[in-house]
């Protein structure tokens, strides 16, 4: 009943969970290089599967739940010797969004960690935690375009309707706490040689919207055009005129050239360094920093804006607001 409820709360997605609670049951205290997102609304089950379930196979002292008070806190001593870390009603607003994700950073990558504990000097110590993340918010964190740290999964309820009553969930907590050696065997059985925790976590549709939540509306706007480039406008470059102007044109929307700079940022466009010669007009040009890495000459940019393609960048994969706030 428990893998059963797994499936329900995760339909497209309950392999992967499966997988991701076997390779902490089968590699206790072996890093996974990026962070479980789980959003789903209140009530659905989230701790039970992602505290609960991991106490019992796992063992109750080597799960340690935290929430935004601790993850803010001037210390962390409740990340040493543990094997995984639920945090619990995570969301991040305003000014301390930088700060907070700046926390997390270290916890999710690093082999070691600082740890800092009251009267005790701060040390360095062997980072042996796997995080999951728990939250009610569809825009709980600011991810960047190019994030690897965290893979974003939506449960299945949209409404408190849509949940099990009250006597299935005692159930599912009945069957945690009385089977928990049978649920450990299941997971250490299960066969995992394809879960690579060194690969960047794969795309998802939540995780779409979680980021797309953040950007201000000009960098939606403009997505939205990349989605269909057209001469001028590639998936990777642009011309900044002839995005204004299909903006203006096509979306009836002005874009500021005074902001644009940031804009583009946050959907990871850096401005090429020199204005390039198009059409016989001297053009400023957004380049997707993949691209700029790559320092790309006027005359490659010049052929990318003359060829727009049909198929858009890595970036863009999978963009679709897959539901709605």
């Amino acid at each position: 009943s428990v893998i059963r409820h797994i499936r329900w709360m995760f339909p497209e997605d309950y392999e992967f969970v499966l997988d991701w609670l076997a390779f902490n049951v089968q590699n206790y205290a072996q890093k996974i290089r990026f962070a479980l997102v789980v959003v789903g609304i209140q009530g659905d089950g989230k701790t039970t599967l992602f505290d609960k379930l991991p106490r019992a196979v796992l063992g109750h002292q080597h799960v340690v739940t935290v929430g935004p008070q601790q993850i803010n806190g001037q210390y962390n001593e409740w990340a040493v010797n543990t094997g995984l870390l639920c945090c619990e009603e995570i969301t991040v607003n305003g000014t301390s969004k930088t700060q907070v994700m700046e926390q997390f950073k270290p916890l999710v990558t690093n082999d070691t960690i600082s740890v800092t504990q009251r009267y005790v000097d701060a040390r360095q110590v062997r980072n042996t935690a796997n995080i999951v993340i728990l939250t009610n918010h569809k825009n709980a964190l600011p991810i960047d375009p190019n994030d690897r740290r965290y893979h974003v999964l939506k449960t299945y309820p949209d409404k408190r309707a849509q949940l099990p009553d009250e006597a299935s969930f005692m159930a599912q907590h009945y069957a945690i706490e009385q089977n928990g050696r049978d649920l450990r065997g299941f997971f250490m059985a299960r066969d995992i040689s394809t879960f690579n925790v060194n690969r960047p976590p794969p795309s998802s549709a939540a995780k779409v919207f979680m980021r797309e939540a953040q950007l201000h509306e000009t960098s939606l706007r403009v997505m939205e055009v990349l989605r269909n480039p057209t001469r001028g406008i590639h998936s990777q470059c642009f011309s900044f005129s002839f995005m204004r102007d299909t903006l203006r044109t096509d979306f009836n929307y002005e874009l500021n050239f005074r902001n644009a700079e940031a804009f583009m940022e946050e959907i990871g466009f850096i401005k090429f360094p020199k204005a390039v010669k198009y059409d016989g007009k001297s053009h400023v040009i957004y380049v997707h920093e993949e691209v700029m890495s790559q320092s790309p000459s006027p005359e490659h940019l010049r052929s990318l804006m003359n060829n727009p393609d049909d198929e858009t960048a890595k970036w863009l994969e999978e963009d679709e607001f897959a539901y709605d706030e």
